[in-house]
């Protein structure tokens, strides 16, 4: 689903602004929690959770995240690099996993970083052939922009975003 959403963006985006394409998506998303909400409601039969200020206040942030996240990438759309960009975002899950660890106390046992080492040489092998090695000179510093240039840093941010957005959802 994931992947006809993001092919939906990408021709939309051809024809409206980045935000106009980041509103869209969010508005076509509503139908969808919305439903998804009285499923559980119904299923679960417990009623409506009480909602404390923390529980509004992490909900604020996290949908907050996710509109820069979103509008990154589809930003990503209009440039020619978006393959590289697409598994540099794919980063997220790294990132999550590790700044939960670290800001949240989440505990990554054995398995899961198992996990995350193979996650991450997945990402770096299906980049391999994407990198641009001629930029690496002798004595520069391996850098994200130097490899990927300017979608290398809008996917970053965006990974970053959602990272934010997993966190305060979670």
């Amino acid at each position: 689903m994931q992947a006809i959403r993001t092919a939906a963006q990408k021709t939309l985006n051809q024809s409206m602004s980045t935000m106009g394409t980041t509103y869209v998506r969010s508005l076509a998303a509503l139908p969808v929690i919305i439903l998804a909400l009285c499923l559980v409601l119904y299923f679960e039969g417990s009623g409506a959770p009480k909602f404390s200020s923390g529980f509004v206040l992490y909900t604020f942030f996290g949908a907050v995240t996710q509109v820069p996240a979103t509008a990154l990438l589809i930003r990503m759309f209009t440039l020619k690099s978006f393959a590289v960009g697409s598994m540099l975002v794919k980063t997220d899950i790294l990132m999550t996993a590790i700044v939960g660890s670290v800001l949240f106390s989440e505990r990554i046992t054995s398995l899961g970083w198992i996990a995350l080492v193979v996650v991450m040489l997945g990402v770096l092998l299906m980049l391999a052939g994407k990198i641009n090695l001629s930029t690496i000179r002798n004595g520069d510093v391996f850098t994200i922009c130097n490899v990927f240039g300017p979608v290398g840093l809008i996917a970053i941010g965006c990974a970053v975003m959602f990272t934010l957005s997993y966190l305060c959802f979670r």
